[in-house]
């Protein structure tokens, strides 16, 4: 059962991803595990959250994942791409700082083509689902829809 999450002053970092594809499910269980302080959120492109927030869910068509900083139903931060997945990272700490400090003395530009190559090949790669994967309990509590 998903719960909307109580409203924090402080806000919360939600990673917007393709709920149809193999590699981001993946993602979002790995993120999950990453992220001990349970500091990330998480919703599909295609889900309420992302249209109540007005993001366009035809980022998905690219392999764009989003990562937005919410307050009081307003966004008012937003990465994407591969700045995305370091910032889900950083937010996640602990081990995961590990994959921003061997990115950070990547140049951009190499880190962003690197991002759209993996994002062109991903449904080949990992699989086209219909629906997300049933999470886990500590997973489904942090799930938006």
């Amino acid at each position: 059962m998903r719960a909307e999450p109580p409203d924090e002053p402080s806000g919360r970092w939600i990673v917007f991803f393709d709920g149809t594809c193999g590699l981001c499910d993946r993602t979002v269980h790995a993120l999950h595990w990453l992220d001990t302080n349970d500091r990330l959120w998480f919703a599909p492109l295609q889900g309420e959250t992302a249209r109540r927030l007005a993001l366009a869910a035809d980022t998905s068509a690219d392999g764009t994942v989003l990562v937005a900083y919410e307050t009081n139903g307003q966004i008012q931060q937003c990465y994407e791409r591969c700045m995305a997945v370091l910032q889900a990272l950083r937010v996640a700490g602990g081990i995961a700082w590990l994959g921003v400090a061997l990115a950070a003395p990547l140049p951009t530009t190499w880190c962003e083509r690197t991002y759209r190559w993996v994002a062109r090949n991903r449904l080949r790669w990992f699989g086209h689902k219909d629906a997300c994967s049933l999470p886990s309990d500590s997973l489904g509590r942090r799930l938006l829809g």
